[in-house]
C-alpha cells in the first residue's frame, strides 16, 4: 500500500555520476522558468473556464426569458405534467362549460346556481381571498377547494385541521367504504394524496355538525382523509374539500379513480368556473420591494460568483508534483473498528455506543425507505413498521436513544438492530 506526498522532488536518491547541468532526468525541472507549452497550456485551461461561466450566463439568461405560466399547478389550460386540462377537456366534451379565471376580481360578485366553482389554493391566495371566492360563491351549486396548502383547510371551517402527507407512505387512498359524500362509490381509491385532513379534537365538531370525511391514507387510516364536504352555510356554498388535488394533473389523472372522481366532483353542474390564483391574492410583506433587475439576475450573478471561486482555487498556487512512497506499516481498517470497540468495552461507555449503533441503522434505514433526514423519527418508524410488519412499539425502543442497562443488553441490541435492517432489505 502506498501513500502520496506532496512536494518537489528532491536531488536525494539521484544519480551522483550526473553531470552538472546535463539534460534534466524525470521529476526534476528542466528551467528556472515555465516552457511555452506550459503557458500554452494554462492559457487553454483559462480560456476553457471562461467559456464554460459564459456559457451557463447565456442559458439561464434563455431560461429566464423563456419562461411561461404554462407550469403552474392544476391549471385547466396547461398540458404540462402538472397541469389539469386532460379533465377540463374531458368535461368540455360532456357539456361542461370550462372557464377559467385568474383573479378573485373575476368572479361574478355572486355567483348564480348552475355553476360549480373550483379554486386552487396554492401560495397564490391568501386566507382572505378564499374567505372571498367562499363568499361570492353562497349561490353555486359547489365549491371545490384543491388543496395545495394544508393551511386553507382551517381558513374554511375551524373543526377540520390540515397537514402535509407524509412521502414516505405511498400516497394512495384505502377504498371507500360507507362513505355519504356525493360522487364517492364504495371501493373508489385515489392517489395523489397531498393534504390530510382530521378533526381539530377528539369531540364531534360544534359548528359544522355535518361534516363527512372519507378516503383515508393507505396505511395510516386512522391519520386523517383526503376527501372533506362542509354543508352550505350563509358565507359559503357546500364546499368539497380535495387532499388529492395533484392527483387530477395530467400526470396522475388516469391513476386509480382520479379520473371518475374528478368528474363527479367538477361536472355537477353545466357551468364550471376555475380560479388559478395569479398571486395577486397571496399575502403581501412590509419589506416586499420592487426591483428593476429581471428575475434571472440573481442566478447569473450566483454562477459567476461561484466559477470565479472555482477557477481561484484550481489556478491558484499549488504544491509540486505527486510523489509516491510506501508506507512504514499498512494498518487494516478492520483492526480500527476493532481498536475503537475495545476502548468503547473499557471505558463502559454503553451509552455512546448504543447511540453509534442507533444512529447507523437509522440513516442506513431512511435511505432504503425514502425517508427524508429531516422527517421525525416517528415517520420512520411507522415506514419501517410498514415495511416489515413489526409492533410499532418495538421498532421505537430498537431506534430511540436510552442507554442498555448492561453489556448483555448492549449485544441484544446490535443483534437486534441488524436483524431488522436485514427484513428491511428482504421486503
Amino acid at each position: 500500500m502506498t501513500t502520496t506526498t506532496q512536494g518537489a522532488r528532491s536531488s536525494t536518491g539521484s544519480s551522483p555520476s550526473a553531470p552538472v547541468g546535463g539534460p534534466a532526468t524525470a521529476g526534476s525541472y528542466g528551467s528556472l522558468g515555465p516552457s511555452r507549452s506550459a503557458v500554452v497550456g494554462k492559457a487553454r485551461s483559462i480560456a476553457t473556464w471562461l467559456l464554460i461561466l459564459v456559457l451557463g450566463s447565456v442559458a439561464l439568461v434563455v431560461l429566464g426569458a423563456r419562461a411561461t405560466p404554462d407550469a403552474r399547478l392544476l391549471d385547466p389550460r396547461s398540458p404540462a405534467p402538472i397541469g389539469s386540462k386532460a379533465i377540463a377537456e374531458v368535461l368540455r366534451d360532456n357539456g361542461v362549460d370550462v372557464s377559467v379565471i385568474e383573479s378573485v376580481a373575476q368572479l361574478p360578485t355572486e355567483v348564480p346556481s348552475g355553476t360549480t366553482v373550483v379554486v386552487t389554493a396554492d401560495d397564490g391566495l391568501s386566507p382572505s381571498a378564499l374567505r372571498e371566492v367562499a363568499r361570492r360563491a353562497a349561490g353555486a351549486d359547489r365549491l371545490v377547494v384543491l388543496l395545495a396548502q394544508p393551511g386553507a383547510v382551517g381558513v374554511l371551517t375551524p373543526d377540520l385541521q390540515g397537514y402535509p402527507a407524509p412521502t414516505a407512505f405511498p400516497l394512495d387512498s384505502a377504498p371507500a367504504s360507507r362513505c355519504a359524500i356525493p360522487g364517492i362509490n364504495p371501493g373508489d381509491v385515489v392517489s395523489g394524496a397531498g393534504v390530510l385532513m382530521l378533526p381539530t379534537s377528539d369531540l364531534l365538531p360544534t359548528s359544522d355538525a355535518d361534516i363527512e370525511t372519507c378516503l383515508p391514507t393507505r396505511g395510516m387510516e386512522d391519520a386523517g382523509a383526503l376527501l372533506a364536504l362542509l354543508p352550505a352555510a350563509p358565507d359559503r356554498p357546500q364546499t368539497f374539500l380535495v387532499g388529492f388535488g395533484p392527483g387530477l394533473t395530467n400526470d396522475t389523472i388516469t391513476s386509480e379513480d382520479n379520473a371518475a372522481i374528478g368528474l363527479r366532483l367538477l361536472g355537477h353542474s353545466p357551468d364550471l368556473l376555475w380560479l388559478i390564483p395569479s398571486g395577486d391574492e397571496g399575502p403581501q410583506t412590509s419589506g416586499d420591494t420592487y426591483s428593476p433587475w429581471p428575475a434571472w439576475t440573481t442566478p447569473v450573478a450566483a454562477t459567476l460568483a461561484v466559477g470565479t471561486v472555482l477557477l481561484a482555487l484550481v489556478r491558484g498556487r499549488r504544491l509540486g508534483r505527486v510523489v509516491h512512497e510506501p508506507l512504514p506499516v499498512v494498518v487494516r481498517a478492520a483492526e480500527t473498528t476493532e481498536s475503537r470497540a475495545h476502548l468503547y468495552r473499557r471505558s463502559r461507555d454503553r451509552a455512546r455506543t448504543a447511540a453509534i449503533l442507533r444512529e447507523g441503522t437509522r440513516s442506513r434505514l431512511r435511505q432504503r425507505l425514502g425517508v427524508a433526514r429531516g422527517e421525525p423519527l416517528q415517520t420512520l418508524v411507522l415506514a419501517v413498521a410498514n415495511a416489515t410488519g413489526e409492533p410499532v412499539d418495538r421498532i421505537h425502543a430498537l431506534l430511540d436513544d436510552n442507554e442498555p442497562a448492561s453489556t448483555a443488553a448492549l449485544i441484544t441490541l446490535g443483534t437486534d438492530l441488524a436483524e431488522l435492517e436485514g427484513k428491511v432489505r428482504l421486503r
